[in-house]
């Protein structure tokens, strides 16, 4: 089933695009998660999934970065079927992810953190660290420092910043704002916006869906799998159903 665009016109596909998941299927076991879900992520762009629990979400973001294989469906990256390959070889593509949860290495200081994102590197990790201390200046100030005496907000941008240390094309956030006191998840959604403006585009998946739609340029709802609505972020806050039933409204 397509999803409603709020205008009434399908989505568009076109030369900006970096991200386009076509008719993704999948799931875990015998049990369907997602049932042939559609989205595109262009340049320069947040974009974000929102719906209730067990909506399939995660799983969608998962499917692209290799931990769920797709049973069926596209998923491409600059034109190239990427569905189904190892996390591994999609991170060398220009696809960077940060978990929920176990985002850091708590034993380890900031910059050794910093140092093992950019495992891959050919050279430049030093360099590569200073342009992170240069968007994020807090972990600067605790270059040394483990990454267990963060707040839970230093924590979330030092995995963001080391997910960073590839330089990728596309970012994945799995629930940014996940454990985060009230008055750290807008400094989260910052520091996200602070990438998405440096030239990385970033697919987020957040519960706090408002919060998320008000930082975002475009979103997807998601409802047992499927893709209910999807258009601008403003267009889906706008939205007296997407309201009612995803945003909590009365």
């Amino acid at each position: 089933m397509a999803a409603e665009t709020i205008d009434g016109s399908p989505a568009e596909r076109d030369a900006d695009v970096v991200l386009d998941v076509s008719h993704l299927t999948t799931g875990y076991g015998d049990v369907q998660v997602v049932d042939d879900f559609n989205a595109v992520v262009r340049e320069g762009e947040i974009v974000t999934l929102i719906g209730p629990n067990g909506a399939g979400k995660s799983t969608v973001i998962k499917s692209v970065f290799g931990f769920v294989k797709p049973w069926s469906g596209t998923v491409s990256f600059h034109g190239q079927d990427i569905a189904g390959e190892e996390p591994e070889d999609i991170v060398r593509k220009g696809i960077s992810w940060i978990p929920q949860r176990q985002n850091t290495f708590k034993s380890m200081s900031v910059r050794e953190n910093l140092e093992m994102g950019g495992f891959t590197r050919d050279g430049g990790i030093g360099d590569r660290i200073e342009e992170i201390y240069d968007i994020f200046p807090a972990l600067e100030r605790h270059d040394g420092a483990n990454a267990a005496a963060l707040s839970g907000g230093q924590r979330q941008m030092l995995a963001m910043g080391r997910a960073l240390m590839l330089d990728p094309e596309l970012l994945l956030v799995d629930e940014p704002s996940a454990g985060l006191a009230p008055e750290l998840v807008d400094t989260a959604f910052d520091n996200i916006e602070k990438v998405r403006d440096r030239g990385t585009a970033v697919l987020m998946v957040e519960q706090n869906a408002t919060k998320a739609l008000q930082r975002s340029d475009r979103g997807y709802v998601l409802d047992q799998g499927q893709d209910r609505f999807e258009g601008t972020a403003d267009e889906l806050l706008d939205n007296d159903e997407v309201a009612q039933l995803y945003l909590g409204a009365t």
